[in-house]
């Protein structure tokens, strides 16, 4: 078994945290016989600074850029 950057598949993933907590998660149940369905990767969005107080927001019910992008990433790190 292999998770993250580790995976090869037919579809790469980004390699990102986010992808390998889903894929850890998904081989916890797999090893422990609670499912048997094959993995299925859900994006829950993306943060990326980008400097000079300005940021990119790509979420799935919102999406934004600049200095409100900015604000938004820096909402996300306080909390």
């Amino acid at each position: 078994y292999a998770v993250g950057d580790c995976v090869a598949e037919h579809q790469p993933r980004p390699a990102t945290a986010q992808v390998a907590n889903q894929q850890g998660a998904y081989l916890a149940r797999l090893l422990s016989g609670k499912t048997s369905r094959p993995f299925r990767y859900a994006s829950r969005g993306m943060l990326a600074y980008v400097g000079g107080q300005r940021a990119l927001v790509d979420l799935p019910i919102f999406r934004t850029s600049g200095f409100a992008g900015w604000l938004f990433w820096n909402s996300a790190y306080l909390t």
